[in-house]
Parts: structure tokens; sequence; C-alpha cells
């Protein structure tokens, strides 16, 4: 990274406190009133940083989401008809408004004013960080959903596969995160509540059933009744 000095600001911790600390200090440097965040298995299109600022430009939102162009092994080569013409968006009053999916992984746009009056991104999650973080910004204001383009290479490996084993590190993620809800640390209060446990009962039904394909039965019989 030191050769590309000219063009960014590097900052190397003295220990490796994890991706959330490293992001949150990143942020704590920067002085755009946006935050984008990039992560090791992303790779910027060539319109991506266009789209964004023409978005904000329009809307000011809170936060943006996208969508992603999946690839594996080498970075795939565009082609002239992959060059997008137009910009589909959906504008919703906040992120708990949402009514379709999207790649939550490119959650990483969002208004430093937004970010900070959350403290950032939470350090003490090993997996399922970014649902956390969701969570806690779901009533900031207006959220903007980009249907197309797509904005982000993602690099499909073993590191990133929702489809291995490994998937008790997600189940007790989750268990700390209806903790939270059942606290009343999310934002929304009662009135928004049903909004926030849908988003989190999805995300229980997934994993539950990625336990099961895993032979995990007996975690997948209490992780439901906790999560009833």
């Amino acid at each position: 990274l030191r050769q590309y000095e000219d063009a960014i600001r590097l900052v190397c911790l003295e220990t490796n406190q994890g991706m959330s600390a490293a992001r949150n200090r990143g942020a704590s440097l920067a002085t755009g009133d946006y935050l984008v965040f990039h992560d090791g298995d992303d790779v910027f299109l060539p319109w991506t940083l266009e789209v964004l600022e023409r978005i904000i430009q329009a809307k000011k939102p809170k936060l943006i989401l996208g969508d992603i162009w999946w690839f594996k092994g080498m970075l795939p080569a565009l082609q002239p008809g992959d060059t997008p013409h137009e910009i589909r968006i959906l504008e919703y009053q906040d992120y708990l408004r949402k009514d379709r999916s999207f790649t939550k992984s490119l959650c990483r746009v969002i208004d430093r004013q937004a970010f900070e009056s959350v403290q950032g991104w939470p350090t003490d999650y090993e997996v399922l960080e970014d649902m956390d973080f969701l969570l806690r910004v779901g009533t900031c204001g207006r959220t903007i959903l980009i249907l197309e383009p797509p904005s982000i290479f993602y690099r499909r490996h073993a590191g990133n596969d929702l489809k291995r084993k490994c998937v008790l590190p997600w189940v007790l993620a989750l268990y700390k995160v209806i903790g939270n809800e059942r606290s009343g640390k999310y934002p929304g209060d009662k009135c928004r509540r049903f909004e926030r446990q849908a988003l989190i009962g999805g995300m229980v039904l997934f994993w539950a059933k990625e336990a099961a394909e895993a032979g995990l039965y007996w975690d997948v019989i209490k992780f439901l009744a906790r999560a009833w």
C-alpha cells in the first residue's frame, strides 16, 4: 500500500484491532460530509463514485444501499455494453421502511453526522456487525436503494462464502442482536418494533436453515426458541 501514498493517506495500526476498529479510525481522519467504506474483496466499478456523487447532490440522503456484481477468480473485463445509461433508485423515509432485499455488504455510504450519532461501527462483533450497524442507523433519515447500475465487483471466495459449515459465529452474533433489541438499544421505540423485528426475523430464519443443513439440530431448536 505504501506505493500509493501519493494518492491515499495510509495509517497502519500497531495491532490488529479488527475490521470495525480500522473503519472507525479511518472515519475519524476523513474530512468529507459522506463516508464510503471499501473492503479488500471489493472493487469499485469505473462509474461508482460518479453515481454516488449524483445521488448525494440530488437527494442528500443519510444512507445509500446498493447491489453488487459477483465474480470468482480473476476480475472480469467490462464490455462496451456494460456501461450504464441511467440510474434507477428507490427512496425511503429511512432504512426501516425498506420493502425489499438488497446486498447489505454494500451499505457502506453514510452521512458523517448519522455515522457519528451512533458512534460508528460496533467493535464487539466477529460477524454481522453490519446488521447491528444498520439497525442503529435505522431511523436516521432518507435512505436510497440503487437498483441500477451495480456499484461494486465483489469477489466470492472461501472467506466470505455463506454456505460454509461454520455457522455458529453467525448464530451467536444474532443472539447478541436479539438481546440488544429486547433491551431497547435500537432506535424507533415501540412504534417501529415490528419493522426491526421483521429484519431480525429474516436473518434468524436464514441462519436457522444454514445451521440445520450443517447438522446442528439442537442449536437450531435453541436458536428458534430464543428468537421466537
